[in-house]
């Protein structure tokens, strides 16, 4: 039983990985110089439609920018970046977008 038990925690832990990746690598897409990047304080919501990441990377001149929040959002299976300036957000602030777009999902029958 024990083994079932760590066999689903790792692989829960690992599609969590996979995510990261795959957001680390939608913003490294929009760096000036993508193999500096550093990626700290990812979060996503709980239905994995929204996530953030705080970021840093050199600029044109060679310097380091300063840590920036990046927000993203899935469509299908790609992560798209909505904004690389973004305010820090929390995972409460997340959940209520995702919430917000199921709410306007029912009332207009149109998906976000």
């Amino acid at each position: 039983m024990k083994s079932a038990w760590f066999v689903m925690l790792a692989a829960l832990f690992m599609s969590g990985c996979s995510e990261q990746s795959s957001v680390e690598k939608a913003v490294q897409y929009q760096l000036k110089d993508p193999s500096s990047a550093e990626f700290r304080d990812y979060i996503a919501s709980d239905g994995n439609k929204y996530a953030c990441i705080s970021w840093n990377a050199r600029n044109g001149f060679g310097g380091y920018t300063g840590w920036e929040v990046a927000y993203l959002e899935k469509n299908g299976d790609e992560w798209g970046v909505r904004s690389m300036r973004h305010e820090p957000c929390s995972q409460e602030d997340l959940n209520s977008t995702e919430e917000t777009d199921r709410i306007v999902e029912q009332i207009t029958g149109l998906p976000k």
